[in-house]
């Protein structure tokens, strides 16, 4: 079976070698590494080059930049592969890490793992006990039979192996031109119901430093509109009511603690505005937490956090 892994890459050539390297060791030797260079300006492009002659799995696309969203779009449609997996180009992954999803694939459509983070910088209190799975349930089956995998799978793209066949089928793609893209990817797969089984393995090692999505400031309101945007697909499916509980605490921690602990990370000056605009998002939209059994479940922080909307 052909896995096709997708790598958006952007002036990484101080990171590009060791991710490639990791993948072209994998002990699973049935993949194509599909690498869309976004119009980088750095040595990034000839470090490409440069292992693509070494191997031939490789293929390499060059593309004006539009983002990492529009990239992976654009890997996914050249993708040969019977099963896609993300990584990004600042990141690696183990040696087994393939050949560990590949193994439990059966007949899923999306098989989910987790992910280690590396700092490159120390991390404070808060960032070193966050924790991107809220829930601690079956992680097999369905989503309107398991609802929390809504909660356990994270937002990003990689630590998956996805039927690419499902993908195309239901037309999930990355929206572009917007932050928090992968989050709307995701939700939106979730969304159509796919068969999905969760292992407890963390071979993707995820590098948190200073150049990355998650520690920029630049558009972090567009969680507000990848929200909107999860919610109103979530709408329009038959079991919604089955699964607002979760997409309710879904919401409440990646937009009312996420996007509002980035904005004191970065213009603490602006956060007041920011929980007066959270509050109007989470009522605008009905998002209850009161009765919420993921809330009541979760320690002195998130719960301090609630505190800052009610009323």
């Amino acid at each position: 079976m052909l896995v096709s892994i997708v790598i958006p890459i952007y002036n990484s050539e101080v990171y590009l070698e060791k991710c490639l390297d990791s993948l072209i060791q994998q002990t699973y030797q049935q993949i194509e590494i599909i690498c869309v260079n976004d119009g980088s300006t750095d040595g990034s492009l000839d470090c490409l080059n440069k292992y693509g002659i070494k191997d031939k799995r490789l293929k390499i696309i060059t593309i004006e930049n539009a983002g990492q969203g529009n990239a992976r779009n654009v890997g996914m449609l050249h993708a040969s592969g019977e099963y896609l997996m993300f990584i990004d180009s600042d990141d690696y992954v183990d040696k087994d890490y393939v050949e560990r999803y590949v193994e439990c694939v059966s007949d899923y459509d999306l098989v989910y793992g987790y992910i280690h983070r590396i700092f490159e910088d120390r991390p404070n209190y808060l960032e070193k006990s966050f924790k991107y799975q809220a829930s601690e349930s079956q992680k097999e089956g369905r989503v309107n039979e398991v609802p929390s995998v809504i909660l356990d799978v994270i937002n990003a793209p990689y630590a998956k192996l996805i039927r690419k066949a499902f993908l195309l089928e239901h037309e999930v793609f990355f929206p572009v031109g917007m932050i928090y893209e992968d989050a709307v990817f995701t939700q939106k797969l979730l969304s159509y119901n796919p068969k999905v089984y969760g292992m407890d393995y963390m071979g993707y090692q995820y590098i948190v430093h200073k150049g990355s999505t998650m520690t920029n400031n630049r558009k972090i309101t567009d969680m507000f509109k990848a929200a909107e945007l999860i919610l109103n697909q979530y709408q329009q499916t038959p079991y919604y009511s089955l699964v607002k509980q979760e997409l309710d605490y879904y919401i409440f921690h990646h937009v009312a603690i996420g996007l509002v602990y980035r904005q004191f990370k970065f213009n603490p000056f602006k956060v007041i505005k920011m929980i007066k605009e959270t509050k109007t998002f989470l009522r605008k939209h009905n998002i209850e937490l009161k009765k919420n059994g993921y809330l009541k479940r979760q320690g002195f922080i998130i719960k301090a956090f609630y505190q800052l909307y009610r009323g």
